[in-house]
């Protein structure tokens, strides 16, 4: 029987060894003239040579020739282990599954406790999905051998991939019982614990695994996404943290990092993150991108300009960071300079809707109207059922009063989507631009039908029958309502405040406009609202403060400078009667 350690010398001397053994076969006392059987000596040369032919086929990639002189070598020396396990080897590659098993076979039938033979019968029955047979042999193997770790491995395994979690947990809890600090054993018992969506418990194993070897970079890796998942950032940051101290170069965990750090509103540590790095791989062009974003949000522009054009340099037609570089310029007010980043992406993307949109911004921005009206226009061509095309084109025309074509415009969004709440809230509030009271309560309420929870559709009717002094119950109602939803919108507390002075409450109008001035300290009607009601209380003083405050915010407010001009003079008045 040929024993591979015995025989056969390591590959790498595999050529020389074929020149020697040719040399060896051609000489005189081996080519025997007659016809007699070759003596056991003759076979070993023979299976020598066939071997070193395999091995020289296999080394060009002619896996059929060496199987073929392989099965030649076998059959010279079929009591060789080494050959048998090569040509099993060799036929599982080829897919050649029963001549595979039947050389496992013969492996078994000279040395019954093989456990490579019996390792890869249960492998190859594994992935048939003969899975009673791999679990026998795997058992098999562990009773041969109770130490070898590999036995209990690949029997969990069959385990966790027929669903038998059951078993599965007991054969990793046996292998522990067994070797106690084989941590792999560990990492697989938390894998299969968060197949059956016992996370706390994964946990627990993967901190053992770690604790037995602190650098088993699958186990610390699986921690963070576990903690990422459960949005506990800090923790996944502290192992990303510990896995970059391991291996200062391994950049794919800073990048995790920073990542981490960005999910946790930590941009700042996120961008140091980034970049190092930007440092150590600077033809990482992705990496700009990211700074590029963390720079935007932190309203930093001028460097996120920076950043996303580096990377645009060496990806042109990237419409996303396009878009963020004229996003950037728009946020620097830099109009001109975000109308031509807009209209490059057009170059790249002629369909661009995004493009399309932000060039009606700027359009807006640039008092250029008609082309901010028609750029809309080409959106819609491009995709007629995006009714949100609809509603800005409405408001671009509600910026020029053009209200009939903005009634227009969101008319034929509704045939698209008649249920929109959206839709007949804004025109709801084109309606009453357009002086149309019936039309545009009509609307609020199909709103409010449609979806009960849209507070500001509320608001919008309880101010409108304030404004008129027309149902004022109905409109604190309404605006109560309004509230409801959002207690603290200073908005719908000047609304209120203003359906209490209709209905002559004058204090209970005072406390929700005070209310609401300390929320939104920048509105001019608020202002205005306090200084008729206290004008109305009698407190001139404290109303000319008000509505004077009112004009700081709106100086061009024709009615409130009236009121101020006639409250100075009757307070002159009632100075000069004193």
């Amino acid at each position: 029987m040929m024993d591979k350690r015995a025989l056969f010398p390591g590959r790498v001397g595999w050529l020389l060894i074929l020149i020697g053994v040719v040399v060896w076969l051609l000489s005189p006392r081996v080519c025997l003239a007659g016809g007699r059987a070759p003596s056991s000596s003759d076979g070993l040369s023979a299976a020598y040579y066939h071997f070193l032919m395999a091995e020289l086929f296999g080394h060009e990639g002619k896996i059929d020739q060496s199987v073929e002189e392989y099965t030649k070598a076998s059959e010279a020396d079929p009591n060789s282990l080494f050959l048998h396990s090569e040509l099993a080897n060799l036929l599982h590659q080829q897919g050649k599954i029963e001549e595979a098993i039947a050389h496992c076979e013969k492996i078994l039938a000279i040395d019954p406790n093989n456990v490579g033979a019996i390792f890869r019968m249960a492998r190859i029955y594994s992935q048939q999905g003969t899975i009673d047979k791999a679990i026998s042999l795997y058992r098999k193997a562990i009773s041969i051998d109770r130490e070898n770790p590999m036995a209990y491995m690949f029997l969990g395994q069959v385990y966790s991939t027929a669903g038998n979690y059951e078993e599965s947990i007991k054969i990793y809890k046996q292998l522990i019982s067994v070797i106690p600090d084989y941590y792999i054993a560990y990492y697989y018992l938390a894998k299969v614990y968060l197949e059956l969506d016992m996370v706390e418990t994964a946990i627990d194993y993967l901190k053992k695994a770690i604790q037995i070897n602190p650098e088993f970079k699958s186990a610390l890796i699986k921690l963070a996404v576990i903690y990422e998942n459960k949005k506990q950032y800090e923790s996944a940051a502290k192992i990303y943290q510990q896995l970059i101290d391991q291996d200062p170069e391994a950049l794919e965990f800073r990048y995790q990092l920073g990542r981490l750090f960005i999910m946790a509103d930590k941009l700042e540590e996120a961008l140091k993150q980034f970049q190092i790095i930007q440092q150590k791989d600077p033809d990482n062009m992705e990496n700009y991108v990211k700074i590029g974003l963390i720079y935007y949000e932190q309203k930093h522009y001028s460097k996120a300009i920076e950043a996303f054009g580096k990377y645009l340099e060496f990806n042109p037609a990237d419409e996303d960071v396009r878009l963020y570089l004229g996003m950037s310029y728009e946020e620097m007010e830099n109009y001109e300079a975000g109308l031509s980043q807009f209209k490059k992406i057009l170059t790249f993307h002629p369909e661009s809707i995004k493009a399309r949109v932000h060039l009606n911004y700027i359009y807006q921005k640039l008092n250029r109207l008609p082309e901010a009206v028609e750029v809309l226009k080409e959106a819609i061509r491009l995709q007629p059922k995006m009714v949100d095309l609809y509603i800005t084109l409405a408001l671009t025309y509600n910026q020029t009063k053009q209200y009939q074509e903005a009634i227009d415009s969101l008319s034929k969004a509704l045939a698209i989507e008649p249920n929109n709440d959206s839709l007949h809230f804004y025109l709801g509030a084109v309606y009453e631009k357009a002086g149309r009271f019936e039309d545009s309560i009509r609307e609020f309420e199909k709103t409010i039908e449609l979806n009960p929870q849209r507070a500001e559709a509320y608001n919008y009717i309880g101010y409108m029958y304030a404004e008129r002094g027309i149902n004022l119950e109905d409109a604190v109602s309404k605006i109560k309502k309004a509230l409801e939803f959002e207690p603290q919108n200073g908005a719908y507390l000047d609304s209120l405040g203003w359906a209490y002075f209709k209905k002559g409450l004058l204090e209970e109008s005072v406390v929700e406009l005070e209310k609401a001035v300390k929320i939104i300290t920048d509105d001019p009607v608020i202002y205005e609202h306090l200084g008729q009601v206290y004008y109305r209380k009698g407190n001139l003083p404290l109303a000319l403060d008000y509505l004077k405050k009112s004009l700081q915010y709106d100086p061009n407010n024709v009615n409130v400078k009236r009121c101020v001009e006639d409250l100075q003079r009757e307070l002159e008045k009632k100075k000069e009667a004193k």
